[in-house]
């Protein structure tokens, strides 16, 4: 069987200091091995933006970090870890993370379930976060 790899991404919802809520999602981006975005619709325009991974003084080689991005340039375990986004505006902090896992394996079947599972929690995660928003 062909090796395949299979990416774990739990994305936790942030916290904050105000009302606001914050998320990481992941996007896109043929230009990186995996890129992520720390989100709120209602965040201001001059909103800092800093991340970094837990239990390290700087991102690890291989992850760079370019406002509310966080691109890997890489694919690989050495990567895993919880990440944190720290938004800070003039009037409040706001933190969202996610917690990076790579597993390489080499089951097709049990790799496409896990897709399928990951791919159906996100959508809720959506969902609820989209819920909650409607809520206040």
């Amino acid at each position: 069987m062909p090796d395949c790899h299979f990416l774990l991404t739990v994305l936790l919802v942030g916290f904050s200091i105000s009302q606001a809520l914050y998320i990481v999602e992941r996007v896109e981006n043929p230009f990186y091995a995996e890129e992520y975005r720390c989100v709120d619709d209602a965040a201001p325009e001059n909103t800092a933006y800093t991340w970094q991974r837990e239990g390290w003084l700087t991102l690890p080689d291989g992850v760079q970090a370019d406002g509310n991005r966080l691109q890997f340039l890489k694919s690989t375990s050495d990567l895993n870890g919880l990440y944190i986004c720290t938004a800070t505006t003039h009037n409040s902090i706001n933190y969202a993370s996610f917690y990076r896992y790579e597993h390489k394996t080499e089951d097709t079947f049990l790799n496409s379930i896990f897709h399928i599972v990951l791919g159906l929690w996100m959508q809720l995660n959506k969902f609820f976060c989209f819920t909650k928003s409607l809520l206040y």
